[in-house]
């Protein structure tokens, strides 16, 4: 049974029956609140999030789910009666009798999230989002919606919609509801929680590790690899077994293991090599190959002394601190025929590599989040590999470095190239850029958009107001989406203490703000509240800059922009009716068919202006989809019906034909 997730973003529809979202450790996903109240995010930019209805949350990660209800504007509900009856505490939960209901949590592999609902041309089709914003495509996948403890099998396409009722490319059966069938019956698979890698199916056998091109999940925003100076993953991060490691540049901390630890240690890194490495592998792909596999093996874990800090206590034992993952990644790289130095300072230590003639950083640890199992092979977060001396000097805990001597500059395998390779398997080093052009490129793609606004931060208040401004004027104008950034100048610098929290707080007091004040003014054409939420990002020179990815605003039915359109109805190559009127952007609209003619869904309709589609309705009319503010004028091909003679004429025309054969025997 599939549980489908309800988008508030699009047509609110009750649901009786819940599905679990898991709380994710990625940033900004999960509990939000503003001054209206508490609400739950379910994507990392916090652009989705639960509404009307039921849902089990896991909040702690225990394995046990509470039971939450959010109104039909996605704002919790608490120490009140929902509106079905039931009562819920003042932390939202569903309680009987002062008695908080729980739920055993199961889930599939990594593939934790809810049922996505297409809108416009797609509605009706469904896509599964992850909790961290991410989409199943290209396959399949076990999926258990219900947490019933019982998976069916999906299968999405490269776009991530699943098919339904149809043969799937290589040959299976998927029912109206996109379950994998035999026979008729559903096919199902048993499933506990677990925090290892998810199971993928290949053409009807199942195989654990995903694909072996995989997916970035890491939630980077736009084109920028690394989403957040502070990484909430290792927020408040030190580590005490740098102080206590060997920290050689070229040798790391071999030497602090036995002759018997580096034996064992070699045999591992031999063992790995001969499942995963081959001679026509380029130096990029074996070392990705090496961080997956050491991301998939390992868990940070801190420990008594330097035991945490060896390759044999990552590799063999499974537990590291940062130099034990520093200390595997350059003795496993290094036999496998890479360049690879060891680098540290007083409170972590990571590595640079050398591929082709540059040098980049690599720090794997970081790339393995605290109490987060889900990466591994063929999912990795990409926000820590290849990345320039200017890029990690934002990041935390990577403001210098021992020893410095190396210059890591490279651009031809860094964050972009890494991007495409984890998605599409292809390098593609023409997409590498330096850091700083990156940035540029960001700030000169919202600058040069008409659309969009870049704002420079004077204070809370001026630039609240400019977003307001701004955001009024696209809703009065019925635009359909919004894209804002600000730039912080010298008001708040990475490298000065403090002021991180202090742009932190004044970047809740703009949004709390701005979504109060045009929810407040629009909420009467809105379909839903307008949430814009600004992640905070690294700019150059100590530089911060907060940003939204482009977001869509939907409006209620009848209230959208009204855009004129012209159907001219083709028969035969001639025109034989037209139909002008007003639709609605981004809404079908009915059209009747001349009398006496069909539409036939195979025919190709043909867009003379505007941007458009047509497709069959019922058996009289047809609905058009605009999609664009410019006029539409379409061409739409139709047939003569098929027209049934009256039974009394048929029986008259037979008995004409007969007495006139009689007539023609007679003569």
């Amino acid at each position: 049974m599939k549980i489908k997730f309800n988008k508030p973003t699009a047509q609110a529809v009750t649901m009786l029956t819940v599905s679990l979202m898991a709380v994710m450790q990625v940033y900004a996903s999960g509990w939000q609140h503003d001054s209206i109240g508490r609400w739950y995010a379910t994507n990392v930019d916090c652009s989705n999030w639960y509404a009307d209805g039921w849902q089990w949350i896991d909040d702690n990660n225990d394995g046990i789910a509470e039971c939450y209800y959010f109104g039909t504007d996605g704002y919790l509900y608490e120490n009140k009666k929902t509106p079905d009856g039931y009562d819920v505490n003042d932390n939202g939960e569903w309680s009987v009798n002062g008695v908080i209901q729980t739920k055993a949590y199961t889930a599939v592999g990594n593939h934790i999230g809810a049922w996505y609902p297409g809108t416009g041309e797609n509605a009706g089709k469904w896509q599964w989002l992850n909790a961290d914003g991410s989409l199943l495509k290209e396959g399949w996948y076990w999926l258990d919606g219900n947490l019933d403890g019982t998976a069916e099998c999906y299968y999405f396409d490269e776009n991530g919609w699943m098919f339904a009722n149809k043969q799937t490319p290589d040959g299976y059966t998927v029912n109206a509801d996109g379950a994998w069938v035999e026979n008729g019956i559903i096919q199902t698979k048993s499933v506990t929680k677990t925090s290892g890698i998810g199971s993928r199916i290949v053409g009807g056998g199942t195989s654990s590790g995903g694909s072996s091109n995989g997916s970035s999940s890491g939630g980077d925003a736009g084109n920028s690899p690394i989403s957040d100076n502070n990484d909430s993953s290792w927020k408040n991060y030190s580590d005490n077994s740098v102080s206590k490691a060997a920290n050689d540049f070229k040798n790391g901390n071999k030497g602090m293991m036995s002759s018997d630890e580096w034996q064992e240690t070699k045999d591992a890194i031999q063992d790995f090599k001969d499942q995963y490495i081959t001679d026509k592998m380029s130096d990029f792909e074996k070392e990705i190959k090496i961080i997956e596999w050491l991301v998939a093996n390992c868990s940070y874990e801190t420990g008594d002394n330097w035991e945490r800090s060896t390759a044999y206590s990552c590799i063999v034992c499974g537990k590291a601190q940062c130099s034990g993952y520093a200390d595997a990644f350059l003795q496993t790289a290094k036999l496998c025929g890479l360049d690879v130095r060891y680098i540290y300072n007083s409170t972590h230590a990571w590595n640079l590599i050398k591929l082709g003639n540059d040098w980049y950083h690599v720090d794997v640890t970081w790339e393995d989040p605290i109490n987060q199992n889900k990466y591994g092979f063929g999912n990795l977060r990409n926000k820590y590999i290849n990345l320039e001396d200017e890029q990690i000097r934002n990041v935390a805990s990577h403001k210098n470095w021992n020893p410095s001597s190396i210059k890591a500059k490279g651009t031809k395998y860094g964050p972009l190239v890494v991007k495409e390779y984890l998605e599409s398997g292809n390098i593609d080093t023409s997409v590498g850029e330096k850091y700083r052009d990156s940035i540029d490129n960001i700030y000169n793609s919202v600058s040069q958009d008409e659309n969009s606004i870049l704002i420079s931060y004077t204070d809370v208040n001026d630039t609240a107001n400019k977003i307001v401004q701004y955001l009024s004027k696209r809703i009065e104008e019925r635009r359909y989406d919004y894209r804002i950034l600000i730039k912080f100048g010298n008001k708040f610098k990475s490298n000065v203490i403090g002021d991180y929290t202090k742009l932190r707080d004044a970047k809740t007091q703009i949004t709390d703000i701005v979504n109060q004040e045009i929810n407040n003014k629009y909420s009467s054409i809105l379909n839903s509240p307008v949430r814009i939420f600004l992640s905070i990002e690294n700019g150059y020179e100590n530089e911060y800059y907060c940003t939204t990815e482009k977001k869509n605003i939907y409006y209620k039915q009848g209230n959208g922009l009204k855009v004129p359109y012209t159907v001219h109805f083709i028969c035969e190559r001639s025109e034989i009716a037209s139909y002008s009127g007003n639709g609605e952007l981004n809404e079908c609209t009915v059209v009747d068919l001349p009398e006496n003619y069909v539409y036939l869904n195979e025919d190709k309709y043909e867009l003379v202006q505007g941007n458009g589609s047509c497709s069959r309705h019922q058996a009289k009319d047809i609905a058009i989809y605009i999609k664009s503010r410019t006029e539409l004028e379409i061409n739409v091909p139709v047939h003569i019906k098929m027209q049934k003679q009256n039974s009394d004429d048929a029986r008259s025309e037979e008995s004409n034909k007969i007495e006139m054969s009689e007539n023609e025997s007679d003569s």
